[in-house]
C-alpha cells in the first residue's frame, strides 16, 4: 500500500504545473551568475601572483668599482614586482623550465651586462617567451618587455648619472609612488 501511495505522489509531483519552474530557476540562477562572474574584468594582483619570471645572470661585473649591476637590478625586481622569479644557472636550464611551464619568460643579462650599463652605448638584454602559456601568462608575459624595457632604461640612466658623478649608484629610485587603497 505504501508503495502504490509513493508511487502515486512521484507521479503527481512529476507531473504538476510547478515541476518546470521548480527545475528551471536553480539553472536560471546559475547561468546568470556565469554569466557575470565570466565577464568581469580580471583581477590584476592575482594574475601577476601567477606569472614567475626566469632570470639568468651572466654578468661578470665591473672590476673597478667592484659592482655587479645586475646584481642590484634583479633585487629591485624581486622587491618591487608583484611576479615571481626564478634564477637559473643557464640559459639552457631557464629554456627548460620555459618548455615545462614553471616560468612564464626568461630575462638574461649577458656577460658584459655592467660594462655596458658604465659606458655610453646600448645595453642589450634579452627576453624570451613561450607560446603555450596560459591565457592569464600571455597577457602579463605580453607586456613585461615593454615594462622591462622602460624600468631598465631609467635605472641604466641614474646609474650612469651616479658613476659620471664619481658615486655608487645607491639602488633608489628618484620617484617614488605613495599610493592607497580607498574602499
Amino acid at each position: 500500500m505504501h508503495a502504490v501511495m509513493r508511487h502515486l505522489r512521484a507521479h503527481a509531483l512529476f507531473h504538476s504545473t510547478m515541476m518546470a519552474p521548480v527545475m528551471m530557476a536553480p539553472v536560471a540562477i546559475m547561468l546568470i551568475f556565469s554569466f557575470f562572474n565570466l565577464r568581469a574584468p580580471p583581477d590584476a594582483a592575482r594574475m601577476a601572483g601567477a606569472v614567475t619570471l626566469g632570470v639568468v645572470n651572466e654578468d661578470e661585473g665591473l672590476t673597478f668599482p667592484p659592482l655587479k649591476i645586475s646584481s642590484r637590478m634583479i633585487a629591485a625586481i624581486e622587491q618591487n614586482l608583484p611576479f615571481g622569479m626564478a634564477k637559473f644557472a643557464d640559459i639552457e636550464a631557464a629554456r627548460d623550465g620555459l618548455e615545462l611551464g614553471d616560468v612564464s619568460a626568461v630575462l638574461r643579462f649577458p656577460v658584459a651586462f655592467s660594462e655596458q650599463v658604465a659606458g655610453d652605448g646600448p645595453v642589450v638584454i634579452s627576453f624570451i617567451n613561450a607560446e603555450h602559456l596560459t591565457m592569464i601568462e600571455a597577457q602579463m608575459g605580453g607586456q613585461m618587455p615593454m615594462i622591462v624595457q622602460a624600468a631598465f632604461s631609467v635605472a641604466v640612466g641614474v646609474i650612469r648619472d651616479a658613476l659620471a658623478n664619481g658615486r655608487l649608484p645607491d639602488g633608489a629610485m628618484p620617484v617614488r609612488l605613495a599610493w592607497k587603497l580607498c574602499i
